[in-house]
């Protein structure tokens, strides 16, 4: 039913708001890893390249649990149209909010067509407390938090589509609701859940009778099914570990207890978060575990999850849809925090989808809730919308006001880690990250007394992490051979390789790490028997581990070279120096920064060879390209 009169616009207000709301997102900067993942990518030789090769066994699987074909072809085409500047990578994610914003109105109206009274503001209360929603921060203002946020569209269209299928039997409805089903999973898989959702509008619209039932299992319900297992089989060729990697943490003793407090407690934090965002949280590096803590926890779980089968027995189709949609987008974020699959076990940002669900029921129950009060008071009915109406606003004003504040967060990794730091002083690795940033910037002093931060931090962890120890020994490693203190960065390194070598075995590409590293220092002090071993070693176990064209292996390659070369192997240095080139323009294409500098190292050693005509041409290319990103970052 198509809103009529001064209404028809009405989902324009909510779009407003979330506008109005997260508008800073756009003067942020690369955050957290957003710079490791722009400085990847690959330019396009042609247009055909788009879109991945998914059908091939011919390259070496990801070692990575995620699939999302669909978000590495977002960040190509963002890098095609806006190059290496972060406003339109973040003006990608800042849009399809919006757009989010509008079709979660246009859902909670196709599960409500005919409401009457206060009720048929629901969709315009749920659209409007999803703009401003406090959690929502980490995945908007975030680049990489593209993830939830296109998932969360392909889901919304999917599920529209849908409906408008059940409604006028358009098959092309049905075609393009299959097709953005598809694309939700090459986007997160979080949408596998979304397959039960089909067959359940079906129910909760009471058009189930045993004259269709067959038809249209047969002819519809398989169809999901069917893309389904398509995108288990794709995981299953592309990357190595098809159904998640678990951590050492879920791969200790008491396995079954660990689960069940983690699963209960994971639930019973993002059900929190999306009724209370308080307080903000950028990195959780823990499940609440405690008692307090999970006896609530389950109880709400058992409630949300009886509320779900009982809405649903009895076909309300906003509680039942609403709260199957949270149980069912939830279900990955609580099975990661289980099993250890990520870096932090919970964060903000995985309520992004499921809030849809959480705030259609919830905007529900509150003017349901009012509807009653106003009936049963003594109250003036306009009495009782005056009050709620400007508690309403007073809250949406607080969140708005949270979600901005909460989006400059992320303006920087700088910002991002400071803030850290100061919510989760507990763990070391956010000390860790916050020294590599002034590291970067050349705050040589900040970034030493943040390395030892995080290693005093994770000296007095209740259950201490001998491979975070060793990344912390490592980092600092790093930033004493940098000022040329040798002998210290010796002696740390060695510590963590020992780390290294005794946790995860002598091959591992975390030694190779160290053994680089190692190669380095000793570079610097021009032992070159010493260095070229470790680096020898660290490239056997590169190319071993990681695939004989990883960057990595460029990287060890150069450093060879650059050894052979001060050392008059010159006929050595210089296939080293062509296969590393080669590495460099096909991982990162012909015109990376790495790749220039790698033509300036080889053009030195041709002027050491006296070929200076070749040196002059690569320098001229390199310089073409150091001139290509100067141009691409104004």
């Amino acid at each position: 039913m198509e809103l009529q009169g001064q209404t028809k616009f009405i989902w324009v207000v909510p779009v407003l708001l979330c506008l109005l709301v997260n508008q800073n997102v756009l003067q942020n900067g690369f955050g957290w890893d957003d710079e490791n993942i722009i400085r990847g990518l690959r330019p396009l030789d042609r247009w055909s390249d788009l879109v991945p090769n998914f059908f091939t066994k011919d390259t070496p699987k990801e070692s990575s649990p995620y699939f999302r074909p669909f978000v590495s072809v977002s960040y190509v085409v963002d890098n095609i149209i806006w190059g290496r500047k972060p406003f339109g990578y973040h003006f990608s994610v800042w849009s399809a909010h919006i757009v989010n914003t509008a079709l979660v109105f246009f859902l909670a109206k196709a599960l409500m067509p005919n409401m009457i009274g206060v009720l048929k503001y629901a969709p315009l209360l749920t659209a409007s407390l999803f703009a401003v929603h406090p959690a929502h921060a980490e995945a908007v203002a975030w680049i990489a938090g593209r993830n939830d946020v296109f998932c969360t569209t392909f889901m919304l269209l999917s599920i529209l589509l849908y409906i408008q299928y059940h409604r006028s039997r358009n098959g092309m409805a049905f075609v393009a609701s299959m097709l953005t089903f598809f694309l939700a999973l090459l986007t997160k898989e979080t949408a596998v859940g979304i397959v039960i959702l089909f067959p359940l509008y079906e129910y909760l619209q009471g058009s189930i009778g045993p004259d269709s039932i067959a038809r249209r299992i047969c002819l519809r319900w398989s169809v999901p099914i069917i893309l389904l297992i398509v995108y288990f089989w794709m995981r299953k060729v592309n990357i190595e570990y098809p159904y998640g990697h678990m951590s050492s943490t879920a791969q200790s003793h008491d396995r079954i207890g660990q689960w069940i407090s983690h699963g209960v407690g994971a639930l019973g934090s993002y059900l929190e978060l999306m009724i209370f965002p308080y307080p903000h949280r950028p990195f959780i590096a823990n499940i609440p575990t405690s008692i307090t803590f999970l006896f609530p926890a389950a109880l709400g779980g058992i409630l949300f999850l009886g509320g779900s089968f009982f809405w649903s027995f009895y076909r309300h189709a906003v509680l039942g849809f609403g709260s199957a949609w949270t149980l069912v987008t939830l279900a990955p974020a609580v099975t990661a925090a289980m099993f250890g699959f990520t870096t932090t076990p919970l964060a903000e940002r995985y309520i992004y989808g499921p809030s849809v669900g959480f705030l259609m029921v919830e905007a529900w129950l509150i003017l349901g809730g009012l509807e009653r009060l106003n009936q049963a008071t003594a109250w003036p009915p306009p009495r009782v919308w005056t009050v709620a109406g400007f508690l309403l606003v007073v809250l949406m004003s607080i969140w708005g006001w949270e979600s901005w504040s909460r989006n400059s967060v992320w303006h920087s990794p700088l910002t991002f880690w400071q803030t850290t730091v100061a919510t989760a002083p507990e763990v070391g690795y956010p000390y860790r990250a916050l020294g590599v940033q002034y590291a970067q910037k050349g705050d040589l002093a900040q970034a030493e007394k943040y390395y030892r931060q995080a290693i005093e931090v994770d000296d007095k962890a209740l259950h201490p992490d001998p491979l975070e120890v060793a990344y912390n020994l490592n980092n600092l490693a790093v930033l004493y051979n940098s000022q040329g203190r040798y002998a210290e960065a010796e002696a740390i390194s060695l510590r963590s390789l020992a780390i290294w070598e005794e946790m995860l075995g002598s091959d591992h590409p975390n030694v190779a790490m160290d053994l680089y590293n190692l190669g380095v220092i000793y570079r610097e002090q021009k032992h070159y028997d010493k260095a070229v071993a470790f680096f020898q070693r660290a490239l056997a176990i590169d190319e071993k581990e990681m695939g004989r064209g990883h960057t990595s292996v460029a990287e060890t390659l150069d450093n060879l070279a650059l050894i052979y070369g001060a050392l008059g192997r010159y006929t050595e240095a210089e296939p080293l120096y062509q296969r590393a080139l080669e590495i460099w323009e096909q991982s990162l294409g012909p015109t990376h920064l790495n790749v220039a500098t790698d033509l300036e190292h080889y053009a030195a050693l041709l002027r050491k060879m006296k070929r200076s005509a070749e040196a002059e041409k690569m320098e001229a290319r390199a310089a073409d390209i150091r001139n290509k990103q100067v141009r691409e970052h104004q």
